[in-house]
Parts: C-alpha cells; structure tokens; sequence
C-alpha cells in the first residue's frame, strides 16, 4: 500500500482494511507515497471521514494522515479542534490526539500554545501533548519550563 502509485487504489486498499485494524502499530503504518499527490483538501477531507469513525483505530489513523500530510505546511487552527473532537476518551485516541497537539506545538507554536493552554482538551490528553512536547528535542528549553508550568496547574 505504502509503494501504491495510484492515490484512489490506495484509498480503496486503507478503506478495506482499516476496519480490522486492531493495534496502534499497523495504524500508524501506512505512509502512502501516493498522498503526496492529493491536494491538501483531499487529505484533510479523508482525515476528517477518519476521525468520524467509530473504529477506534481508524479514528487514530484519522489524526495520523492530518498529523502527516497537511501538518505543518497547510495547517489551520481549526485542526487542533477537529483532533479535540475527535477525542473519545479512548487511550490510542487520547495517546494519537496528544501527539498532534505535540507536534503543533513544535511547527504552530503561535496557535497550538494558546490552544494547550486553555481548557481546550481533557486533562488527560493535555498531560499527554504536554508529556510528548516536553520529549520532543524540537522544542526549545523556554518552552518546555512553560509547558511544566500548565502541567502543575491541571
């Protein structure tokens, strides 16, 4: 799949197997070279199709595509909320949701800070963006002191 030339068989081939996905290992697999020839609409269209499912794995794949593809170079402030709302308290969602707000916070500080500093999230997902952020060696040292000062106030 990740080889397919064709960006429409590669959607079709995901489509059937998304379904029996059953670990966050083959969901977060899948990095099709086709992608890279559909417009940023088409991309941030399947992510947000993704995200509505009720499969907990494919949901996670959702965040995973818009994380990979639009993220940073056509990034809007209205993913965070769409990741958020994708957020139904289940752990590889949680855990997926918290790694985009991370990895925003390293390419849209500007957007993504005031976004993790608000009550935005569940606790649980921010202490998990806050926790992958302050991993991250992308982030600055100024940042990470203040990304332990939210941290202290959940």
């Amino acid at each position: 799949m990740n080889e397919e030339k064709d960006p429409n068989r590669t959607i079709d081939k995901l489509e059937r197997l998304l379904p029996f996905v059953d670990s966050w290992a083959v969901s977060d697999s899948p990095a099709p070279k086709s992608f890279r020839k559909l417009s940023p609409e088409r991309l941030k269209e399947l992510s947000r199709k993704y995200m509505a499912s009720w499969h907990e794995y494919t949901k996670r794949f959702g965040i995973f595509l818009l994380m990979h593809y639009p993220l940073p170079d056509h990034f809007r402030p209205g993913h965070l909320v769409w990741t958020k709302d994708a957020d139904d308290g289940r752990y590889y969602v949680e855990m997926m949701v918290g790694w985009y707000v991370a990895e925003a916070l390293v390419t849209q500080e500007q957007t993504a800070l005031p976004f993790t500093e608000k009550k935005e999230l569940p606790q649980k997902t921010k202490r998990i963006a806050i926790q992958k952020a302050l991993d991250s060696r992308r982030i600055s040292a100024a940042m990470k002191k203040h990304l332990r000062h939210i941290r202290t106030e959940l």
